[in-house]
């Protein structure tokens, strides 16, 4: 295990691309040791989807990001007529039957446009930041200039996706352009039960104990069951499962040379909870 601790140490160390690190939610030790108590078992797999890395000149590396702040700005521009209509609408007094059609229809694409919006305006906002940030670079001073951001979205309660990019200018003058896409989750696999046996077994126990061991048992299995749908409840609070995600995937991340941890020690903690 110690060789294994060390090797990680050097691969955050020398990873291109370095995340700040993921804050614990509140809460989520003793939530996780909850789960455990009841016998719960955690089952995380991460996988790379898509990675992508592009040697570019500085004067490619902005062109790129200036097509990209086009193409967001073009969509900026449709979001916002969308987000409109329903003020328009109500400006020109439409018809009671169109205003209610209309809001049916949007009522949910609405705060899917106001969280795409927000999400383009950031990202804008970032590579004319990177565009900034590396014109005025002195690449002769021998420091490499690099920046990298990282965006989470949940596709279910324990699923994840994790859509990195990043950029690190070299002595050179050339920039390395990375784009990563991950996708994974973590799957919860609860004790087994009483009700869980073999139908032959639970009839020999029957018959033997006259049928108390049935009711018995499913009184316990019940209140199991009750405890265990509380425990998940509360896993599934905002933070929880994604930092235990990502907690549980960063050695992929670091085959990709991006080091993310997830507290002052990253996975060197993990690692050495389970030597």
């Amino acid at each position: 295990m110690g060789a294994a601790l060390q090797r990680i140490e050097e691969l955050h160390a020398s990873a291109p691309f370095k995340l700040p690190p993921l804050q614990k939610p509140d809460g989520y030790d003793q939530r996780i040791s909850a789960c455990r108590e009841l016998g719960m078992t955690f089952h995380v797999s991460m996988s790379k989807d898509v990675f992508s890395s592009q040697g570019l000149s500085r004067e490619g590396f902005h062109e790129l990001l200036r097509e990209k702040i086009t193409e967001a700005d073009l969509r900026l521009q449709d979001l916002n007529l969308k987000l409109k209509e329903p003020e328009e609408a109500e400006a020109r007094k439409e018809p009671t039957f169109h205003r209610l059609r209309r809001l049916f229809s949007n009522i949910f694409g609405e705060s899917l446009w106001l969280a795409e919006r927000a999400d383009l305006t950031e990202k804008r906002q970032q590579w004319q930041a990177w565009i900034n940030k590396t014109s005025v670079a002195d690449t002769y001073s021998k420091v490499c200039v690099e920046d990298s951001s990282v965006y989470l979205s949940s596709t279910g309660g324990t699923s994840l996706q994790v859509k990195f990019v990043g950029f690190k200018m070299n002595e050179d003058d050339k920039v390395q352009f990375v784009q990563a896409d991950f996708s994974g989750g973590c799957q919860i696999q609860v004790a087994p039960k009483n009700w869980d046996a073999d139908g032959g077994i639970k009839a020999l126990k029957a018959i033997s104990t006259l049928g108390i061991w049935n009711l018995v048992n499913h009184f316990e299995d019940t209140a199991q069951k009750s405890r265990e749908d509380e425990a998940l409840a509360q896993l599934m609070s905002p933070g929880i499962m994604r930092y235990y995600v990502v907690a549980h995937s960063e050695n992929t991340f670091l085959q990709e040379g991006i080091s993310w941890k997830c507290d002052s020690n990253g996975l060197l903690k993990i690692l050495a909870a389970v030597a």
